[in-house]
């Protein structure tokens, strides 16, 4: 489950994890397990944050022309953890 947010909020709300995201500076949605997903407003590229995993915790998805097409390829594939 998750939920969009239109229009995105800045990342800078994030506090202290906005500044190591760099360019990913847009909250596009977050799901309800803690994840947040981000965009790169530049390149149209998304990311998507697992604050609550050590290590890697992010993964970048590259680019998609919208933000409701990067969920219908990448938050409803059966595949994606949130």
């Amino acid at each position: 489950m998750y939920t969009l947010i239109d229009p995105p909020e800045s990342a800078t709300r994030l506090g202290c994890w906005s500044k190591p995201l760099g360019r990913y500076s847009e909250i596009v949605g977050y799901s309800h397990l803690g994840s947040l997903f981000l965009k790169d407003p530049g390149k149209s590229e998304y990311l998507v944050l697992h604050p609550l995993l050590s290590g890697m915790n992010a993964k970048s998805y590259g680019f998609f022309a919208s933000t409701n097409t990067f969920a219908d390829v990448v938050l409803k594939d059966a595949a994606f953890v949130e």
